[in-house]
């Protein structure tokens, strides 16, 4: 339903809601809801909701829900990753088996497999695996794997370069 929407698209038992949504896409079993979304990719049983949601993806594996604008947009080899927030995992490059709930949560990041961002900015331009990272900017701009970063308030990261590292609130900080 909408202009132009599954313009070009391949394949079957897709759902498409909004103007372009879906267009020159390919895949089985997606949903898509908002104005260019899951568009200009190719995914499996994925879920786009939101302007662009899921939109300019390269090497897009199956299972990814994207809520939110600009969600999972212009990313590339992602997989089975869980984005809820406007620009949530946007330009993310090599994730897979991640969530990121908030606003900016994950996006820019490098290299993510198997972490938990929750709020806004958490995670992103991180680099690194195994990390969760929960409050305002937690592990934004972190390089290393196995973290975990609890902040509230606004807080700075203090997991920058290393691993295996906790921070809770700047106050508890160590192995």
């Amino acid at each position: 339903i909408g202009t132009d929407t599954q313009n070009n698209l391949e394949n079957f038992y897709n759902v498409a809601v909004g103007r372009y949504c879906m267009s020159y896409s390919s895949g089985n079993r997606n949903i898509a809801i908002g104005s260019n979304s899951l568009s200009f990719i190719g995914s499996e049983d994925s879920i786009a909701i939101g302007n662009e949601a899921l939109s300019n993806t390269l090497n897009l594996s199956y299972s990814n829900i994207a809520v939110g604008s600009y969600s999972l947009n212009s990313s590339t080899s992602v997989g089975n990753v869980i984005a809820v927030g406007e620009s949530s995992f946007n330009s993310a490059n090599s994730a897979g088996h991640s969530i990121g709930i908030g606003y900016f949560a994950g996006a820019l990041c490098n290299n993510v497999y198997n972490s938990i961002f929750l709020g806004e900015g958490a995670g992103s331009y991180s680099v690194g695996s195994g990390n969760t990272y929960i409050g305002y900017n937690a592990g934004q701009y972190s390089s290393g794997n196995n973290n975990i970063e609890i902040l509230s308030n606004l807080g700075t990261s203090k997991i920058s370069n290393l691993s295996n590292k906790i921070n809770l609130g700047n106050v508890v900080y160590g192995d």
